[in-house]
Formats: structure tokens, sequence, C-alpha cells
């Protein structure tokens, strides 16, 4: 995933709503299986994710003049009925459906609509004590857009309970010092697991799950398409970059 590239275009905005049609690129060799020709890559949940992050961002930066403290509270996305593969044309709409104070004083505005045949629902939460910061850096070189990127997820000590539950130690760590200082949704949070994280590590452990109750190898396999995701995140105060991990 850190190899696709997103180009967007006949991007429309307006104060609370966002539509372009987005191109992606897959490099040749995205998922190389033993004995097994090039893979056909598909709209993935990842991609969804972040094309729909930074069509939010956009909205976002039409009412407050820094977002790096911004973060991701809730996440739902869910897939069509097949998964996408014509990845030239995909159209997608953002709009800010919802947007007031919770009980800490601070704005939380709830996102929804579509990348692709993919349903999204994102809620963010702005700390009432950022919302009068300057700007720090481009859109250009956001965390959703470059910085996530830079990033790898080691997942360690795997126990295997049963074909049906597994856990694990999870480290995040950046590849190399950044060369830029990013700007954008979570860029105040450089040290936290971030949505990303998650989606990636669990996505991994859950594939190990499925392969063995069906006592299948990963080359025997065919495309394993992620129908739906849910995720709810602490306030990033609470958040490190290690943790146990835990799916079933």
């Amino acid at each position: 995933f850190k190899h696709v590239e997103y180009s967007a275009r006949h991007v429309n905005l307006t104060e609370s709503t966002v539509d372009a049609t987005i191109t992606l690129s897959y490099p040749a060799n995205w998922s190389k299986k033993n004995g097994s020709s090039e893979l056909v890559p598909h709209l993935s949940t990842i991609d969804a994710l972040t094309i729909s992050t930074n069509l939010s961002q956009d909205i976002l930066l039409n009412s407050f003049k820094s977002i790096d403290h911004c973060w991701m509270k809730r996440i739902s996305i869910k897939a069509g009925n097949k998964p996408e593969e014509d990845l030239r044309n995909i159209n997608a709409k953002i709009t800010k459906e919802i947007q007031g104070l919770d009980s800490q004083g601070d704005t939380y505005l709830i996102f929804g609509g579509n990348v692709g045949t993919m349903k999204v629902q994102l809620e963010f939460i702005m700390p009432a004590a950022h919302e009068i910061e300057t700007v720090k850096d481009s859109v250009e070189k956001s965390c959703y857009s470059l910085h996530f990127k830079n990033r790898t997820q080691f997942i360690d000590d795997i126990i295997f309970y049963s074909p049906l539950n597994a856990i694990s130690t999870l480290f995040v760590a950046y590849d190399k010092e950044p060369h830029f200082s990013p700007g954008g949704i979570e860029a105040g949070y450089p040290n936290i697991m971030n949505p990303v994280d998650s989606l990636v590590s669990h996505a991994q452990i859950a594939q190990s799950l499925l392969y063995k109750l069906d006592g299948l190898t990963r080359g025997e396999s065919n495309t394993l398409w992620m129908r739906s995701l849910n995720i709810i995140a602490e306030n990033p105060a609470k958040r490190i970059a290690a943790t146990r991990l835990l799916v079933t």
C-alpha cells in the first residue's frame, strides 16, 4: 500500500462538500504469490480511508486555519457487492453532515459519502485548545497523503490460541526521518498508533487466521476482500506507538 499513487482531477469543493475523480496506480508487482500470474489490484479499504480522509481535510481547511491536532475518532467503511478493479476513474464524494460541540467543549464533525462503491463515514474531533492555531504546512505534505507511507508496522510474538483467536505485539516506527514537517489531520501526534496502523496490522493477523481456519497457504489463496471496517479510536493523549494486538 505504500507504493500506491493517487491523483485527483475534476475536483469540486464547496463549504461542506467535495467530489473528485480519483485515479490509482498500483506497481506491477504489488502482490506476488508462488506460481501465480500477476494479480489484478482492486480498490482497497486503505485506499478508501486515505482518499476520504484527504477529501475531508479539504473541507476542514475551509473552517480551521490548522488541523494538525484534529484527529479521527470513528471510521466506518462498507464495500460494495464486488471488488472494484477499474482504478482509472473512481468517483469520490464526501459531505460534512453534522458539526457540534461535545461534553469537553471540543468540536466534532461527521462526514459521509463514498469512494467508488465503498460507503464511508468518518468522525473527527477538533480540540478547542487548538482551533486558533496558525497554518503549519501544506496539504500536499499531509500525514494522509505522504507521511503514512513512511511508517512500518512490526508485528511480533504472535500466539494463535485457536483458529479463531490470535494475540501479538505491535510496534510502529518510521522508515527514515522525514525531510519535511508534515501538516494536516493528526500531524500534531506523530508518535501514536493511527487508523492506518490499526487497519494494516489487524488485516495481516486476520489474514493469517483465515489461512489457518481454511488450511491454506497464502500462495493457495485467492484475493482476500475486506467487506467492512469499523474503528473507534481513543484520544491521542492515551495512545502510544506500541501495543498488544488481539484479533478474533
